[in-house]
């Protein structure tokens, strides 16, 4: 049997997603009784959250499961957009470092 590469990274990325986002109280508001966490796509990934607190929450938790499994995060390809209202700004850290803050990225680019 001949497993293709790609596919065996992303069902290791599910499989971390799913260990690292156990919390029903994060994401956001996707219907009356479901939240939105996460959307993927080949190796890049974006999280969703209503609080940067949460954002850290699930950022910290994604990091631990991920080194699980020999993945790591790179800060210096992580980025953090804010849509809506406009919190104080807390620092979201990648492995004790801050991630920068943008009002916009380009996704796959």
């Amino acid at each position: 049997m001949y497993i293709h590469t790609p596919f065996l990274f992303l069902l290791t990325i599910d499989f971390v997603m799913r260990q690292a986002i156990n919390d029903t109280s994060h994401g956001i508001k996707w219907s009356s009784q479901s939240r939105l966490t996460d959307l993927n796509f080949a190796d890049e990934l974006s999280m969703l959250a209503e609080t940067r607190g949460t954002l850290q929450d699930m950022t910290t938790n994604l990091e631990t499961e991920a080194g699980k499994v020999g993945l790591r995060i790179s800060a210096n390809k992580t980025k953090v957009m804010q849509v809506g209202e406009v919190e104080v700004l807390q620092p979201v850290t990648v492995g004790g470092q801050n991630v920068d803050d943008v009002d916009r990225f380009t996704y796959l680019g």
